[in-house]
């Protein structure tokens, strides 16, 4: 690999309102790096989204059972509080029904909510979803044909897509039910359009938070700097444990403009941060090449992958187009 650009020390992070960006967070104490805009306004549109969730309600409680089912056998005896378990579990995938993602009330809800199931389960199991003897790798998961998913995710390689909690609640989030139970047509429980989670992205974020040493990010299209903005964050700000961050670019990313988006988010970010939780300065980082050779490795690693991605997607379309 080729090194193109390594900064010794990232900017030191002062913050322009210190009293604004350093109140307690709503998200809890010890979360304080979690990156979601609570109180913003957004609109989105559909008419239909109270009868599906109306509709839906009993198969959301019964994935709600089936997940807390899973979460416990995950962990050793007795760890988990069966009550109070249930309850965040609930809240996060039953109680709160439709919204926009990214915005509104219901959204702000879906966050506290299944915030609180991620760190009552870390803190409960006290398993850290990434040990900080782990070699982490980050990639835009969102990616459907991932040239970077062989690479980040393969040969004792850590990325989210293979943290035990991760592939939990994808297949909850993935799941579907029959509104008509003597009818085949399927609905997606917790679709993007009508009832957007928020649980895999805060499952990324805490990864970000729990790694340690020379973390990798591969970046295969200049947008996935905006994609991936939020764990970057907690990569690059919130987490102390990290020395350096690697950029690693796939064929098609132009370097110096890769280091143009890096640089225009790390100014914001340092001058948008508590101290009191974050790093002293933004964590050094350096950009490099991969070889031709290995991103083809790395696609054909990723074919089943991205298969099933794929699947998933036409099949979230075919669902649209017919309501």
């Amino acid at each position: 690999m080729e090194e193109d650009d390594t900064r010794s020390s990232g900017p030191q992070i002062i913050p322009y309102n210190a009293e604004d960006v350093c109140k307690p967070s709503e998200l809890g104490i010890g979360n304080e790096f979690l990156s979601f805009q609570l109180h913003h306004f957004g609109f989105c549109l559909n008419f239909k989204q109270k009868q599906r969730c109306e509709r839906s309600m009993e198969a959301r409680q019964a994935e709600a059972l089936k997940l807390w089912t899973q979460m416990s056998s995950t962990a050793s005896k007795n760890t988990l509080p069966t009550t109070e378990m249930k309850q965040a579990i609930f809240g996060c995938l039953v109680d709160v029904c439709g919204g926009c993602s990214g915005s509104g009330r219901k959204w702000d809800k879906k966050v506290k909510a299944c915030v609180d199931v991620v760190s009552k389960y870390i803190s409960y199991t006290r398993k850290p979803l990434v040990k900080k003897t782990d070699k982490v790798s980050i990639f835009d998961t969102e990616n459907i044909q991932s040239a970077a998913h062989g690479l980040a995710c393969n040969e004792g390689v850590r990325c989210v897509e293979n943290v035990q909690l991760y592939s939990m609640f994808q297949s909850t989030i993935n799941s579907k039910y029959k509104p008509e139970p003597n009818n085949s047509i399927e609905e997606a429980l917790f679709d993007g359009h009508d009832n957007p989670s928020p649980l895999l992205e805060i499952v990324e974020q805490f990864v970000a938070k729990q790694a340690a040493g020379n973390v990798s990010v591969y970046i295969e299209s200049i947008r996935d700097i905006s994609a991936l903005r939020n764990i970057l964050k907690v990569l690059m700000i919130y987490n102390r444990d990290i020395e350096m961050v690697t950029f690693l670019t796939l064929t098609g990313v132009k370097k110096d403009k890769l280091a143009t988006a890096i640089q225009r988010k790390i100014e914001t970010w340092a001058g948008s941060a508590c101290p009191i939780w974050s790093r002293f300065a933004v964590v050094p980082y350096k950009i490099e090449d991969v070889h031709p050779s290995r991103v083809t490795r790395s696609i054909e690693d990723g074919r089943h992958r991205n298969k099933m991605k794929e699947k998933q997607r036409n099949w979230e379309i075919d669902w649209i187009m017919m309501t």
